[in-house]
């Protein structure tokens, strides 16, 4: 459990005109009384990497042909589409449970899956779960 040190803060408005400022100060408590607050990581769900050969079926306008003339990805992964951040990136989430972006090649797109060819290891965790702000290298903790 981490604990850290809270300390008041009083904010206050000061009126020029028609701007208004805010000012933020910052107060010890006056009897030396510290708060203690046990930190929440954000849940998440993950994905596990399992590269393996990907055949695609419909050609590049997305229809299938008479003869099913699929393209091979050879080391390729598929992976939920709902795990990609910022058109291509990826959260990866290492061993001591800690968010990491990394940037990836995307080979093709489904509608509910990407093909990801470079940029990602086999046994590699992937967050699958929304996160609004993400900063590289915060906890998180991963449930089932």
């Amino acid at each position: 459990m981490r604990t850290y040190t809270l300390k008041f803060i009083l904010p206050f408005v000061v009126l020029f005109g028609a701007m208004s400022i805010i000012v933020i100060l910052f107060f010890s408590n006056p009897f030396g009384e510290h708060r203690e607050r046990e930190l929440t990581y954000p849940q998440i769900r993950v994905f596990t990497v399992k590269k393996t050969e990907v055949q695609r079926t419909v050609d590049s306008q997305g229809a299938l042909n008479e003869q099913i003339q699929g393209k091979t990805f050879k080391d390729a992964v598929e992976i939920p589409r709902v795990a990609l951040h910022n058109e291509n990136q990826v959260l990866i989430v290492k061993n001591d449970e800690t968010l990491h972006l990394t940037k990836i090649e995307i080979l093709y797109v489904n509608k509910e899956t990407v093909v990801v060819g470079q940029g990602l290891a086999n046994g590699d965790k992937i967050c699958i779960s929304p996160i609004e702000s993400v900063v590289d290298g915060m906890s998180v903790r991963i449930i089932e």
